[in-house]
């Protein structure tokens, strides 16, 4: 459990990280353990940040080692709900850094379930192209065309991405 000057101590260093990446050096030479410290629903800083959309907070912190697979206290990734999101950038990123293209949170989301549902084909031709499964099953057997947008053109483009990943027809 984190005291009061340690969670003010992460919510500097994570206004740092946003804004003055200088401070946010000099905060990580006093105190290391910042770059894998845990904010709001035990999410790591770069979790925090990924999902806020900090492209440039999220570049810093992987750069420096950050731990990309990390999980928040639901068993959530941030590769997973940047993928719900729909944010291509920080997904190449956190991929890039070796983020795990296959992780599976305690509710059996994954990255590629989340992007199809989110209706970002690109992402979901992005986590294909680094590996994901278009097969993958949940345990009660969900695939992601279960997970496929209502709107018709999110659909389709999902589709033809689909079509680029399918097995040859023999």
């Amino acid at each position: 459990m984190m005291t009061k000057l340690d969670k003010e101590l992460v919510a500097r260093f994570i206004d740092a990280v946003a804004k003055d990446h200088a401070q946010a050096e000099l905060m990580l030479q006093e105190h290391p353990q910042l770059l894998n410290a845990r904010w709001l629903r035990d999410a790591s800083v770069l979790h925090h940040l990924a999902i806020e959309l900090q492209t440039d907070g999220v570049r810093f912190l992987l750069e420096r080692g950050a731990a990309v697979n990390a999980k928040d206290k639901f068993g959530s990734d941030a590769l997973t709900e940047v993928s719900a999101l729909g944010n291509l950038e920080i997904a190449e990123l956190l991929l890039e850094h070796g983020a795990d293209v296959r992780a599976i949170s305690d509710s059996f989301e994954t990255p590629i379930f989340s992007a199809v549902r989110s209706g970002n084909a690109k992402v979901v031709e992005l986590l294909l192209n680094a590996g994901a499964d278009p097969a993958h099953r949940s345990p009660i057997g969900k695939t992601i065309f279960d997970c496929l947008p209502a709107k018709d053109s999110s659909r389709r483009a999902i589709y033809r991405v689909l079509e680029k990943f399918a097995p040859p027809v023999k």
